[in-house]
């Protein structure tokens, strides 16, 4: 028998990963924040290294050590080795910092994989739950589930669906098949069920496209009849030639929908129709 519910434990184990994603999101909205702030104290990239700055001072103090110079010069040269260490200072501050940019990148990185992990599962685990619903409702055990794509002409999309829906959902409890379409892909879809329901449903859609549209004109007492009691005698016609009919009494016409060679025999049938009808009033 089937499961009237999908199993607990992959239901819980999908609400324990939407949490999960859920937290991670979080976590990473506060981690962009840490990142800004980060960017915004670790300043502009120094263009001399420590090193080169070390450098640069023990020329200084070497050239005030072993040269002749005004008091001025050497004033103006201590000076700049002043500078120097203020800049080494911002240089080892940098330094820090990008180290721990470089962190808090690492870490985005790690929680932006967890998460696209997070989602896999989480793709994989709602397919075999969807899957299993799918089975219950179409009434085949989720082994025997089979899944094929479809391809319908734009133009005949409206003539499948029909209003509402209605004719598609005809086509799903006639053949026990689920049938979905992709949202902004023209007549993308797929068709889900027992490999015979999708064959028969297939077989259905096909004849939909197929399908040519004809208005035949009859006389106004077999209009009449057609319309008697609900119009049982039209939903005969309709049973027995597997086409579309609807009844403009107004023009006395019967317009038809279904293959060609259907309605061929069902413009047959009419014609007999008329016959007996006339034989009747005579």
């Amino acid at each position: 028998s089937l499961p009237s519910s999908p199993p607990p434990l992959k239901q819980e184990r999908l609400n324990a990963l939407t949490a999960d994603k859920a937290s991670i999101q979080k976590e990473l909205a506060k981690l962009e924040e840490r990142l800004q702030d980060a960017y915004q104290v670790q300043g502009q990239r120094p263009r001399e290294t420590e090193a080169e700055l070390e450098k640069m001072m023990k020329d200084l103090e070497y050239k005030r050590t072993t040269q002749s110079m005004s008091l001025m010069d050497e004033k103006k040269l201590l000076r700049q080795i002043g500078l120097y260490k203020k800049e080494k200072l911002r240089v080892k501050d940098y330094t820090l910092a990008e180290e721990g940019l470089k962190s808090l990148k690492a870490h985005k990185n790690h929680l932006h994989d967890e998460r696209k992990a997070k989602e896999g599962a989480m793709t994989e685990l709602s397919k075999a739950l969807r899957k299993m619903q799918l089975a219950q409702r179409v009434g085949v055990a989720a082994e025997e589930l089979i899944e094929e794509g479809l391809e319908v002409p734009e133009g005949c999309m409206a003539r499948l669906v029909g209003k509402g829906g209605m004719n598609l959902r005809k086509i799903e409890e006639a053949c026990q098949v689920s049938i979905d379409f992709d949202h902004g892909k023209g007549g993308s879809g797929r068709i889900s069920g027992s490999a015979a329901a999708v064959a028969a449903a297939r077989e259905q859609i096909e004849e939909v496209i197929a399908a040519v549209s004809e208005e035949i004109r009859v006389s106004p007492s077999l209009c009449a009849m057609l319309l008697t009691g609900r119009a049982a005698r039209t939903q005969v016609l309709m049973n027995e030639h597997k086409v579309r009919i609807e009844i403009v009494r107004e023009k006395n016409l019967v317009k038809a929908q279904g293959l060609p060679s259907r309605l061929a025999a069902l413009k047959a049938t009419l014609t007999l129709l008329e016959t007996q009808t006339v034989r009747r009033e005579v």
